[in-house]
């Protein structure tokens, strides 16, 4: 079984999204911390024999797609972008690694 978990390429693009976000607290505060938090979830999830597929969340084309749709940009509209730009794919799992 696999599952898709959003992905950001890079630092610019992981600072980008968490800038036009609403939901700004729950990103981590840096991009390797985030990534260290996603590699630790595919990992763990791994374990229960389930594979996560990085998907990557191109920042303007998410910021397009909120402003043309009045999605307000948030894990949830994040998750929703993922499974609409990669339809093919199985489902999306949570719209971002939060930080703890």
């Amino acid at each position: 079984m696999s599952h898709n978990v959003n992905w950001y390429k890079n630092e610019t693009d992981y600072l980008r999204i968490k800038e036009f976000c609403v939901d700004k607290d729950s990103f981590c505060p840096t991009y390797k911390e985030w990534c260290a938090v996603v590699e630790k979830k595919i990992a763990e999830v791994a374990r229960q024999g389930i594979s996560l597929v990085k998907k990557n969340i191109e920042p303007e084309a998410f910021i397009a797609w909120c402003t043309s749709t009045s999605n307000i940009p948030n894990a949830k509209s994040r998750g929703l972008f993922a499974a609409v730009t990669h339809p093919q794919d199985a489902g999306i799992v949570g719209g971002n690694a939060t930080h703890h």
